[in-house]
């Protein structure tokens, strides 16, 4: 699939004809309606197997209207397998729904 208008040049041989080469698209058409609007991304430092509603989980996903509970229960069933009480990298990507994804 390719957008009208968005092209490379490529030269032919030696010569020096050129060719339209189209450009393709890097998201499908679903993709891009699906798109939520993003609020912000950030990331916390939260103990393996120990996320509870209280700082700093609390006040950072509380600012933008997330989930607590939601996070802390998926957060510890993610991290489970992993020593307690080791410090996790958490990515969280909120989105103005007030909802959210997070990456470990």
């Amino acid at each position: 699939m390719t957008h009208k208008g968005f092209y490379r040049l490529q030269l032919l041989d030696n010569d020096s004809t050129r060719k339209k080469i189209p450009l393709p698209i890097m998201s499908s058409v679903k993709e891009i309606l699906t798109c939520k609007p993003l609020a912000a991304t950030f990331w916390l430092a939260v103990p393996a197997g120990g996320a509870r509603p209280a700082p700093p989980v609390g006040p950072a996903l509380g600012q933008y209207r997330l989930n607590l509970m939601a996070f802390c229960k998926d957060f510890n069933a993610r991290t489970q397998k992993f020593k307690p009480d080791t410090p996790m990298a958490v990515t969280i990507t909120a989105s103005k729904d007030n909802t959210f994804e997070f990456i470990v």
